[in-house]
């Protein structure tokens, strides 16, 4: 997977949608019906543009969780292309659009997620000749004996993978670095400070009003801190968790026997399907003729729309090269997902269903 789990990342991104639209919701009534050139009001002006921006920085920042290997929406570019980039975005949300975080595109229809049709679900499933199977080996063969072993084999090189994600030298640097991007402690202090008094009736110049809001600030600022913190390292562990599932499994089918290689994030596959263009990004690719694709998932997969938009293009490329799609899960699936692999020709290992 690329990196963890598209459904976390999805329901990630639906909850700090929600998050910021509560938000700007409040600060927008209690805008209402004041001078626009008062204080009041240009002070709570102030505050949704940096709601705003906030949700540009955490929207580019869930983006950035499902490109691997470090390459995102920002590496490299010139302050002056990070601004340009960061108004498009605005631009968007600005415009009710939100982003599917599969993607990286921004759709009109209100919802997070990419809109699938019934006469596309009709389409593939027209064009499928044969039923996914499930090529989870069964018990008391050698085959499970084989593949419980590998699957040991693989835990333990994830669970490895994610102590490590965390004891880089430098990931509690890039973290302290990553907080305070997206908090700078002024601008968090400001925000606060306005929120406690308009919340206590007004500022007041007293010794013990102000230590109390410095206290209740410095625990706030703890609170982000750690909700980041545990948020960074989720995301570490995530990439590590399924870079370590892949090549586990790349050394595993290499050693039986195949010829496999570990494709990269840019190695996308394009080709059209019913006259559009049609892109996927497979995990891994077998190259011995007629070659196929494994898609491999270290989390428990859901029906989401991101989840059913990439089993119908991996079904849409098997039909148009003729090549075999493999999912590889290795906490399972719901039966939602099952039936959409059988149903549109993609086959599946449920290694949860291996001891």
């Amino acid at each position: 997977a690329k990196p963890g789990d598209p459904d976390l990342i999805a329901k990630q991104k639906a909850m700090h949608d929600k998050l910021y639209k509560d938000k700007l919701e409040r600060l927008k009534t209690k805008k209402e019906g004041l001078d626009p050139n008062s204080p009041k009001a240009q002070e709570i002006e102030a505050e949704i543009n940096t709601t705003k921006s906030e949700r540009v920085d955490n929207t580019l920042d869930i983006y950035d969780q499902k490109v691997k290997n470090g390459q995102n929406t920002q590496k490299g570019k010139t302050d002056a292309e990070i601004e340009q980039i960061k108004a498009d975005v605005q631009a968007e949300l600005d415009g009710g659009r939100v982003m599917n975080p599969e993607s990286g595109k921004f759709h009109a229809d209100g919802t997070s997620g990419p809109k699938i049709d019934d006469a596309t679900r009709a389409k593939v499933e027209a064009g499928t000749t044969s039923k996914g199977k499930n090529r989870t080996p069964n018990e008391g063969t050698p085959e499970m004996e084989a593949m419980s072993a590998n699957k040991a084999d693989a835990k333990k090189k994830i669970e490895q993978a994610e102590t490590d994600a965390l004891n880089k030298p430098d990931h509690e640097l890039k973290k302290a670095e990553s907080f305070e991007s997206r908090h700078p402690e002024a601008e968090h202090r400001k925000n606060f400070e306005k929120e406690y008094d308009d919340f206590n009736g007004g500022a007041k110049d007293t010794p013990e009003y102000k230590s109390a809001r410095d206290e209740a600030f410095k625990k706030d600022r703890q609170t982000k801190r750690q909700e980041h913190s545990d948020k960074y390292d989720r995301g570490a562990q995530n990439t590590a968790k399924g870079d370590a599932f892949e090549d586990a499994r790349l050394d595993q089918l290499n050693a039986e026997g195949g010829n496999f290689k570990k494709r990269k994030p840019s190695e996308k596959i394009e080709f059209e399907y019913d006259g559009q263009k049609v892109v996927v990004s497979p995990d891994l690719e077998d190259l011995a003729p007629p070659g196929g694709y494994i898609e491999m998932k270290s989390g428990k997969l859901s029906l989401t729309p991101e989840v059913e938009d990439q089993i119908l293009r991996y079904a849409q490329l098997s039909q148009s090269k003729g090549m075999k799609i493999t999912y590889e899960l290795m906490d399972g699936a719901s039966d939602s997902v099952i039936q959409a692999f059988e149903k549109y020709g993609i086959d599946y290992i449920d290694y949860s269903k291996i001891p």
